[in-house]
């Protein structure tokens, strides 16, 4: 039988048994539930079994974050999520509904902004109500006001190639916020940006989703990025990519660059890494 793994966070101890479920807090509403899921793809050489038995509940107003190798899944589960691909085995229902195709009432943010090169950052970002054949004249001041408070109210003019890859980021982010959806779906949205323009996204992030109450899943690589924006974070094993476990994280609500040196945001990462080195995912040279 496994044992439990603990974590010392200064006030009580964290026991997660490998491969445990850890539920939404019972005190809110769900919004993602992942039943028993299973992806495989076929080929010409035989199936190829990307996602194994997940199953994941996530609260109203979490903010969860997935972390695991190249090639385990997490993308195909975001897009299991969003209704963008169907599901081999199992049920995914989003606010009590099953998932049957894509979910409109989510949005979605890719690692590349995908910006139209011929539109304005504004114009970009309205696409989003267009395709989605709302009213534009009732959407235009909650563009101007999220583009603004993302540091884009003096480049709603410009084009995307005027702009750096950051700013074009926050652009993308913006336009899956602008229609107001419950839940944000955002698939490594900063892995192509430079470490101190991706440390400053995640604090502009940060605060911009604790403003906006929505339920996040984000993806990463980055275990330092998942704790520090995260109530919980999934860990994924290599393909097929099953959950081996899911960390509740118990820092303060408000998070700041400096928390990243402190030794209880220590005691996460390494807790989460070590799960990786016990899969062989990571293999690190110990000082004797």
């Amino acid at each position: 039988m496994s044992q439990p793994l603990k974590i010392d966070d200064g006030r009580r101890p964290l026991e997660l048994v490998p491969g445990q479920r850890a539920a939404a807090p019972q005190t809110r509403e769900v919004a993602i539930c992942v039943d028993q899921v299973s992806k495989r793809f076929g080929s010409k050489r035989g199936d190829v079994q990307a996602v194994s038995d997940a199953s994941l509940t996530i609260g109203r107003g979490e903010f969860v974050s997935i972390v695991g190798p190249s090639g385990c899944g997490k993308s195909t589960l975001l897009n299991m999520i969003a209704g963008l691909m169907p599901v081999s085995d199992g049920r995914i229902d989003v606010f009590g509904k099953p998932v049957t195709g894509p979910v409109h009432e989510l949005g979605v943010v890719f690692q590349q902004h995908l910006l139209l090169p011929w539109r304005t950052i504004l114009s970009n970002v309205l696409l989003q109500i267009e395709v989605r054949k709302l009213d534009r004249a009732e959407y235009l001041p909650r563009a101007r006001q999220l583009l603004q408070r993302v540091g884009l109210g003096d480049f709603i003019d410009r084009f995307p190639d005027e702009l750096s890859g950051g700013m074009n980021q926050r652009a993308a982010i913006v336009r899956g916020l602008v229609h107001d959806p419950d839940v944000l779906l955002m698939d490594e949205p900063f892995g192509a940006l430079d470490a101190m323009t991706r440390d400053q996204m995640c604090l502009d992030f940060h605060q911009l989703s604790r403003e906006q109450g929505k339920t996040v899943l984000f993806i990463t690589h980055s275990i330092s990025e998942a704790v520090f924006l995260s109530n919980r974070v999934v860990v994924m094993s290599p393909r097929p990519g099953r959950i081996e476990e899911i960390v509740p994280i118990e820092l303060d609500g408000e998070r700041h660059v400096d928390m990243r040196d402190e030794a209880e945001f220590t005691r996460y990462t390494r807790h989460i890494r070590r799960t990786f080195e016990r899969m062989g995912v990571l293999k690190e040279e110990r000082r004797r």
